[in-house]
């Protein structure tokens, strides 16, 4: 998700400079945007990120199921459906458009 969110002020923020700098560039430029955004940001950033983060939540609630002997065997089945939840609402979500640029 890190990476995802760091195209922000890092890559975007070039390419917003030099597509106001240069009006020939700009196709060539909202090209780069878009497949920045596709890959940086719809497949790194969310489908990767939410897939790290359900199986955190899933190992999460396995060890303490187990860390708390027995006490709270509640854990181990909610974690695990949140993380199949949440796996499943990534997988599911259909694809945005990508972004047009005004003229």
């Amino acid at each position: 998700m890190m990476l995802g969110l760091l195209r922000w002020p890092s890559l975007h923020w070039h390419l917003a400079a030099a597509y106001a700098a240069d009006p020939g560039t700009r196709p060539a430029i909202a090209a780069l945007f878009d497949a920045s955004n596709s890959y940086l940001g719809t497949f790194i950033g969310e489908f990767v990120g939410e897939l790290w983060l359900n199986a955190f939540f899933a190992l999460s609630a396995v060890a303490l199921a187990r860390a708390s002997g027995g006490r709270r065997r509640w854990l181990m089945p909610a974690g695990l459906a949140v993380a199949a939840v949440g796996s499943w609402r990534c997988s599911a979500t259909p694809r945005r458009d990508s972004v047009s640029w005004p003229s």
